[in-house]
């Protein structure tokens, strides 16, 4: 009978074991510590916006924490986010939004990576969206998500439903998330507000 050799002894595979364990320890030590620093990378960003993000949405009539919110979900409070979408900056502006918003406000062109003039153009249409969906959150951040035309033709198809059921039952798999996240951060403000 031959005998085969094993090259490593029980005690070398021991270590193997345990370097290969602190391996994945420090890897999800390193992960952990990546998602701490985009944390307090946000924070820093929006603590930096709050006094432009309240002067904005007053002038437009909106809740400051709701802006925030939507801020949140759409680009993480980073002013040179693009999307897949190529939606731009803070509030995720795309072309055709920002030029109808122009349009019907009159604003003049800017640059939407600028933070101030980004904040104008998503609460101009943030009020806008408000305004047509009869102040309904449900139903006006889901038209921001995935457009009012298409929002209100679905809604059409259901009006026994209420807003935020018809938002579960028939929006978009991504919108429903979206609208679930911007309401539970809006209401989590609301309970405790950012510092000033």
């Amino acid at each position: 009978m031959v005998r085969r050799l094993n090259p490593f002894s029980k005690r070398a595979w021991m270590f193997i074991g345990i370097a290969i364990v602190g391996g994945l320890v420090l890897v999800g030590a390193a992960g952990g510590l990546v998602w701490w620093d985009k944390q307090r990378t946000e924070a820093a960003r929006a603590e930096q916006l709050e006094p432009m993000i309240q002067r904005i949405a007053g002038e437009y009539g909106l809740d400051p924490s709701l802006v925030w919110a939507v801020i949140d979900a759409e680009s993480s409070f980073d002013a040179n986010a693009v999307s897949s979408k190529d939606a731009l900056g803070l509030m995720q502006i795309t072309d055709i939004t920002h030029r109808e918003v122009m349009n019907r406000r009159g604003l003049p062109d800017g640059d939407l990576f600028d933070p101030e003039y980004n904040l104008t153009v998503g609460c101009a249409y943030l009020r806008q969206l408000l305004t047509r969906f009869d102040g309904d959150l449900h139903l006006s951040l889901a038209a921001y998500h995935m457009g009012p035309t298409r929002t209100a033709r679905l809604r059409r198809k259901h009006p026994n439903l209420s807003s935020a059921d018809f938002v579960q039952q028939h929006a978009y798999r991504s919108t429903r998330a979206y609208v679930t996240k911007v309401l539970e951060t809006h209401a989590r403000l609301i309970a405790t507000p950012p510092s000033p």
